[in-house]
């Protein structure tokens, strides 16, 4: 990873808050990024204000690469944001990000 005088450099990208156009509470079965790093990563969902879970993004190996996030069952919300963090002070860009929802019947 790259360092500042031997200290691992943190990045984070973070999304604002988006309900994917309808008030209606959502599940997102799968996030896709698309990236290129050199090392491990750390993607956390936040729904309607909280903080939800984080899911633990391995090295996909060398060059661009679309890594598929698969979110945990149970999560359902209006709102959602996610974070994509480094670890270890990886190097990383985020070139794209696809979200797969579901649209639940009620809106609560």
């Amino acid at each position: 990873g790259y360092t500042d005088n031997m200290a691992e450099i943190p990045a984070i990208v973070r999304s604002g808050y988006f309900d994917l156009g309808t008030e209606r509470n959502k599940r997102i079965a799968y996030f896709y990024l698309g990236i290129e790093t050199d090392g491990a990563l750390e993607f956390d969902l936040l729904v309607d204000g909280e903080y939800a879970t984080t899911i633990e993004v391995p090295y996909p190996g060398e060059g661009k690469r679309e890594i598929l996030i698969k979110c945990p069952k149970g999560l359902s919300a209006r709102y959602w944001a996610w974070e994509l963090r480094n670890v270890d002070g990886s190097f990383f860009v985020l070139y794209s990000v696809k979200i797969l929802p579901v649209v639940l019947q009620s809106a609560k």
